[in-house]
């Protein structure tokens, strides 16, 4: 829900990423991700620049910052 909201309101896709695949496992260590959902913003060079896990997930706003 979060992300068909998200891409609603902000007009952006955001990559939804499976963590039992390997690309997503690999992702979900890289970033040491350990609750799920989990919301990761990285720059284009992939250094972490924020990271919400957990419940409650972030504020469309919070998240459409980094975009």
């Amino acid at each position: 829900m979060f992300l068909h909201d998200f891409e609603n309101r902000i007009h952006h896709k955001l990559e939804e990423i499976n963590p039992d695949s390997v690309r997503g496992a690999d992702i979900c260590r890289v970033y040491d991700v350990t609750q799920y959902p989990a919301v990761i913003a990285t720059s284009d060079e992939g250094q972490l620049r924020n990271m919400w896990s957990g419940l409650p997930l972030p504020l469309i706003n919070e998240v459409s910052y980094y975009v």
